[in-house]
């Protein structure tokens, strides 16, 4: 919000509180009848507005506004932007859009329109499906980011996961009151990367309206660590995302590479579609070799992100990710679930009906998508990633295949349950990852009490 404007809601409310008493404040034409007394000749005038000039005359004024937006918001908009509209058709959108106001007490409007908008635009393409509003909430709220902790999205899209982070952690949901210093610096501690430079103005627009100013959001290939240093050296990027960058450096565990961070909290739902063929990237991943340790010729991208975000957790650290739900029902997957269980302790697996409502319109295909006439249904697996040592993984190991019998042991049953309703797996283990201490739980531990379908 503008400082002038700031200051000019500010004299409103205290000649408010002068005039009107707490009950009068909610009788809208008392509070008119006030209002129209005021002297607001020296306050900020609405720029954006069409105050009887030529359409041409228009469309410079609006122009104008659009260079000073590019100015002090860089990255959002292309420096060579320009506004497309016929002068015509401008002045017809000035005049629709000039009355509402947008960045009211409530954001969720412009949260749900960048949702929109961004679907419209962008969906399908490189495998991009941007996660429903009511989704990302069961994640935020499942895995519960506290004030001071680190939070990632490393496949942002329109950055849903970080900007309800920031409001989960302010406490001001969909609010567009004024952040306080303090706590400026814990959204300063949350971070959305993405490979699409589109999608990433439009996250980062989002975030600098629910944090104040501020954004983390950075352009990215995040499969293609290795060649970070690329874009960094490029001066144009540098200028925009280099902010944000130096942050996140500081949460690297080697000061020399960006394989390994220290976040306490990731959510993503990365792009399924397509494979990677680049045997470059294939031979970094773990996942990227058979059973034979030959590196594969193509690796499904979701599967590359599993192992790319387990890397941005510190031990103890927290994930909820958005997968295709034949990675845990497939049996040629059975490698990746058993990937999964030896480093993370899994919390939850939460299967998402074809069904599944849209929280503001009607029901739908929510997390059903289609490639190619196919469809793919979805999950959410929730995690924790464990302190991983030579000792401890060989236990874990054994650990991790009585885990995944039982929750597989019943393939026919759990496939006719997906196909019906939503279905929550709790699971709990009783490993202790140190070289000292490892037990393993037993199949009748496990089914008793400790796997539970809720």
């Amino acid at each position: 919000m503008n400082c002038r404007a700031k200051k000019d809601k500010m004299r409103i409310e205290i000649y408010l509180e002068d005039k009107l008493t707490k009950e009068d404040r909610g009788d809208y034409e008392k509070v008119k009848e006030v209002l129209e007394k005021l002297d607001d000749s020296s306050f900020r005038v609405l720029e954006f507005r069409n105050t009887g000039q030529s359409e041409s005359e228009l469309k410079k004024k609006i122009q104008k506004l659009f260079d000073e937006a590019k100015a002090k918001w860089p990255g959002v908009f292309d420096e060579a932007s320009q506004i497309g509209l016929s002068p015509s058709h401008l002045s017809v959108s000035v005049s629709s859009l000039q009355d509402i106001k947008l960045f009211n007490s409530n954001l969720q409007i412009i949260d749900e329109a960048f949702e929109y908008l961004v679907n419209k635009s962008s969906k399908g393409e490189k495998g991009q499906y941007f996660t429903p509003r009511h989704v990302i909430d069961m994640c935020v709220k499942m895995l519960n980011p506290k004030p001071g902790e680190y939070m990632v999205d490393t496949a942002a899209g329109s950055c849903g996961f970080p900007v309800h982070t920031i409001f989960k952690i302010t406490g001001h949901l969909f609010s567009n009151t004024e952040i306080p210093e303090e706590e400026k610096e814990n959204v300063l501690k949350v971070f959305g990367i993405d490979f699409d430079e589109k999608v990433v103005r439009v996250a980062r627009t989002l975030n600098l309206i629910a944090g104040d100013g501020n954004t983390n959001v950075l352009h990215l290939n995040n499969l293609d660590y290795d060649r970070w240093n690329e874009s960094i050296q490029n001066r144009n990027w540098y200028d925009v995302y280099g902010a944000g960058l130096r942050r996140l450096e500081a949460l690297r565990k080697d000061p020399n590479s960006y394989k390994e961070f220290n976040f306490d909290i990731l959510m993503a739902n990365p792009p399924f579609a397509g494979d990677i063929k680049e045997s470059r990237i294939i031979h970094k991943y773990d996942l990227g070799y058979n059973e034979k340790n030959k590196p594969k010729s193509k690796v499904g991208r979701d599967i590359l992100f599993i192992e790319r975000n387990l890397n941005f957790l510190k031990p103890g650290g927290r994930m909820a990710i958005v997968l295709p739900q034949g990675r845990f029902n497939n049996t040629s997957d059975k490698a990746i679930r058993e990937y999964i269980a030896e480093r993370a302790r899994i919390l939850a697996v939460v299967g998402l009906h074809v069904n599944h409502s849209n929280r503001i319109q009607e029901p739908k295909p929510a997390f059903c998508f289609s490639k190619n006439g196919m469809t793919t249904q979805r999950l959410v697996l929730y995690a924790q990633r464990l302190t991983i040592t030579p000792f401890s993984l060989r236990c874990r190991k054994n650990q991790a295949r009585i885990i995944l019998a039982n929750m597989f042991m019943s393939k026919t049953a759990m496939a006719s349950q997906s196909s019906t309703k939503t279905g929550i797996l709790l699971l709990t283990t009783t490993c202790t990852t140190t070289t000292a201490n490892c037990q393993t739980a037993s199949p009748k531990s496990l089914l008793n009490g400790q796997n539970k379908k809720v």
